[in-house]
């Protein structure tokens, strides 16, 4: 019986010294950290590991256009604040490219990504992989088609949390964020001003949206075409250009415990009308705390807060101001001042 018994406690321990293998790099700006660059960290990394980011602009090549290489690792502000740890690919290179089925253990967290370029989505791409952003602020990006020049997902999954995704912009018709044949999940996320298109289109997947603002972009809030279906609960969708959603070629979207209001070309309209009478659905202003400076917290009185809504919070962010003016700023103005 000694054998077996010290065959266990031998694997127990492989086991053990396994996980504290998990290595943390740290990469700095200036290249003095662990290794020059957030690539270099990378392709030094297993999966398990962390690349932590110290505080600082990354730019310049290995510090743009980020592949994981397959690798479940995560990529982190060491600080936890976005604000604070910026990747701009200076218009050179997209931010980040997933390509290699990366899972969801693969992860972003807590970085701006800004200043990226390309063809498709100029701050994160990911195409057949699943990755996991989270905590992030993907602002200021740029494609050259039309396909999410803030982040794009061309299957099979993926999952984006806590992120606000900005003031992107592109030729054609871009849109901030693009699930196409992914099945993505969208929560606590602001998708907001982007620059001539849409906030989210779903293509030929099934996305779900929860706790989030869609406002003031530039055309439709919301876009399903082509058999793309997607369900919103607890969320905003107001002040943008054009409709509130558009539904093209077999699209859907279902809303529950959400608020649809002031957008240019109708609200609950077509292929979502008659869903402002169900399902807990709202019709009222939202009461931003601040439409100028795109603050989407809410106000104390909003119909969205949870003192106010039987659903709780509506929306993506709480409530960060007392009573404000119903009398808001238009929506085109506050667009040309933001520009």
């Amino acid at each position: 019986m000694r054998a077996p018994f010290l065959l266990l406690l031998l694997l127990l321990g492989s086991l053990s010294s396994g996980s504290a293998l998990a290595a943390t790099f740290l990469i700095r700006p200036d290249g003095t950290g662990d290794l020059p660059t957030i690539q270099d960290g990378i392709d030094a990394a297993d999966s398990g590991d962390v690349i932590s980011l110290a505080d600082g602009t990354f730019r310049g090549p290995g510090n743009r256009g980020i592949d994981f290489h397959g690798k479940g690792i995560t990529v982190e502000s060491a600080s936890g604040n976005a604000s604070d740890c910026v990747i701009d690919s200076e218009l050179e290179s997209r931010g980040f490219y997933f390509h290699s089925g990366e899972s969801a253990n693969a992860t972003v967290r807590n970085i701006t990504i800004t200043g990226g370029y390309d063809w498709t989505a100029g701050g994160v791409f990911a195409w057949n992989a699943s990755p996991t952003i989270t905590g992030c602020v993907i602002e200021a990006n740029q494609s050259n088609g039309t396909w999410g020049a803030g982040i794009a997902f061309f299957g099979p999954g993926g999952r984006l949390e806590g992120t606000t995704v900005r003031g992107n912009w592109g030729a054609g018709e871009p849109v901030a964020v693009q699930a196409y044949n992914a099945n993505v999940t969208i929560e606590d996320c602001l998708i907001v001003a982007a620059h001539g298109g849409s906030g989210l289109n779903v293509r030929n997947a099934t996305t779900t949206v929860r706790n989030s603002t869609v406002a003031m972009n530039d055309v439709h809030g919301i876009v399903a075409a082509s058999n793309g279906h997607v369900v919103v609960q607890n969320s905003i969708v107001a002040f943008n250009a054009w409709r509130a959603v558009n539904c093209t070629s077999n699209g859907s979207v279902s809303f529950s415990c959400s608020d649809v209001f002031g957008n240019g070309l109708g609200d609950w309209v077509g292929c979502i009308s008659g869903q402002d009478t169900i399902s807990n659905n709202l019709a009222e202003d939202p009461l931003f705390c601040n439409l100028t400076t795109l603050d989407f917290h809410l106000s104390a009185q909003s119909p969205c807060a949870p003192a106010q809504s039987v659903c709780g919070l509506v929306g993506a962010l709480g409530v960060g101001c007392g009573p404000v003016s119903v009398d808001a700023a238009s929506w085109g103005r506050v667009k040309q001042m933001y520009r």
